[in-house]
């Protein structure tokens, strides 16, 4: 080195940088399994999150095509494969699709007119209706109040019994006097209702989202695009309260599509406005999807207690909304 200074400086940064080479292996293999566990863990979680169901978000200012004509079973006509993998929960909603794909004239499908129910019954003409104000005692564990959706699926212990309303129509046996009440109340006030889509297996629940995840990819997506756009129009398997019991689907004779039309129909209207004094609320309201993660369903009826149901239809509030002030 003497003779030659000058390599001093090469040696030295060659030494330096094999030295920090020899550490970095070192450190490397001294630390394999955790670095082996690490990077595990993350492909876990990547692949893990591209499945997870998104809850459905939209600002509460958005419209959901009130204009548009749905009908259920419609194909979507979109530009371009492009188009079809890219497209939204809400442009899928807007072109058409019902949340609903049990629809009338469907094989498996049994529905019954509420004269055909009350008939089964033999309920005598239903006494004027008792309208809580809304003083009653309403715990958030109360088993009529149970919330189910996206982010709160079934819970594993959950046990009730069914009731059969006719045929091979079940629901919980607790919500069916005050079904028959407000279908029978229906029936006086000249409209005429049919019952459709109440109790659910957890089978025929994966059944009809397959079904609609199907519909998708043929249309072009990818699984996880269909999924995203299905979750909000399908409930996931799981997080359906058809699987629970308390919810129905309520259509008329006059109308028997599940589509946002039926909300202006007589039949519509009629259960909207009274459908409270009998315990039941309408559980996807127009301008709440952003809160329910579920399109507007203005068939869809939940049983919720008649006190929590007066309130909720009287502030025009979500049962996510309503759970929170309690």
């Amino acid at each position: 080195m003497r003779k030659y200074p000058w390599l001093r400086g090469p040696v030295s940064a060659g030494l330096f940088f094999l030295l920090l080479i020899l550490g970095l292996g070192t450190a490397v293999t001294s630390n394999m399994k955790k670095l082996v566990s690490l990077a595990v863990l993350m492909v876990f979680f990547s692949i893990s999150c591209s499945f997870c169901a998104p809850m459905f978000q939209l600002a509460p200012e958005q419209e959901m095509g009130a204009d548009t004509e749905h009908l259920v079973g419609e194909d979507i006509t979109l530009a371009s494969e492009e188009a079809e993998a890219d497209m939204t929960a809400a442009e899928a909603i807007s072109n058409g699709i019902s949340e609903n794909p049990e629809i009338a004239g469907d094989e498996d499908l049994n529905n019954y007119s509420a004269e055909e129910i009350l008939a089964l019954h033999n309920l005598e003409e239903e006494p004027e209706a008792e309208v809580p104000e809304g003083n009653g005692v309403v715990s958030r564990d109360d088993w009529s109040l149970i919330l189910v959706n996206a982010r709160h699926p079934i819970p594993e212990d959950y046990e009730f019994t069914l009731g059969t309303i006719m045929g091979n129509l079940q629901c919980d046996e607790r919500i069916i006097p005050d079904l028959l009440k407000m279908l029978q109340a229906a029936k006086n006030d000249g409209v005429s209702l049919e019952v459709c889509s109440p109790y659910r297996t957890e089978d025929r629940q994966e059944m009809l989202f397959e079904r609609k995840i199907n519909y998708y990819m043929k249309k072009g997506m990818s699984y996880i695009d269909a999924y995203k756009v299905s979750s909000p129009v399908v409930n996931v398997p799981g997080s359906s309260e058809h699987q629970i019991g308390l919810s129905l689907d309520i259509y008329s004779d006059s109308y028997r599509t599940l589509d946002e039309g039926f909300g202006d129909t007589e039949a519509g209207i009629w259960l909207r406005e009274h459908c409270g004094e009998y315990g039941f609320i309408l559980r996807y309201p127009k301008g709440k999807e952003y809160i329910t993660g579920i399109i507007y369903e203005p068939w869809h009826f939940r049983y919720v207690g008649k006190t929590a149901a007066a309130e909720i239809m009287e502030q025009g509030i979500t049962l996510e909304e309503y759970i929170d002030t309690l």
